[in-house]
């Protein structure tokens, strides 16, 4: 846990040995983090409300067998610094969020990877658009 985290009124966690948060974190109330993968949080970070982060799932491959006699799968997250995750957003296991993104209230990010400074929306959330602007693109 980082310097100068706050964690809002009744956020989660499930497998907190394995969450790292860094510096200057918020995380928003109700929020719900399943560690069981690994879950790990960059520096100035801010989770909104009602947002979950899972890095577990459930094993379904066979369908012969109850999906809860399967097992479960594992897979890190990645949040990297300078992130705002808006409210209600779900961020699946795998999930890789690049620098300075901003994921959309209520998005659902699956397992890939999100280019920095980009904004993402949507169910399976998607590009909308991004924080460099063309000024900022110019190389002197």
């Amino acid at each position: 846990m980082g310097k100068g985290v706050v964690i809002h009124q009744d956020f989660r966690v499930r497998n907190i040995h394995l969450l790292s948060v860094g510096d200057r974190v918020n995380l928003g109330e109700s929020c719900f983090i399943q560690a069981a993968g690994g879950v790990e949080i960059g520096d100035n970070v801010i989770v909104g409300p009602g947002v979950k982060i899972w890095s577990q799932n459930h094993e379904f491959k066979n369908p012969c067998q109850p999906v809860q006699d399967q097992g479960y799968t594992f897979s890190k997250v990645v949040i990297g610094n300078d992130v705002w995750i808006a409210a209600n957003a779900f961020i699946m296991p795998g999930a890789q969020i690049g620098d300075g993104a901003i994921v959309s209230a209520g998005a659902v990010v699956g397992g890939k990877p999100i280019a920095p400074y980009k904004i993402i929306a949507g169910n399976p959330a998607r590009v909308i658009g991004s924080r460099i602007i063309e000024a900022q693109k110019v190389v002197v």
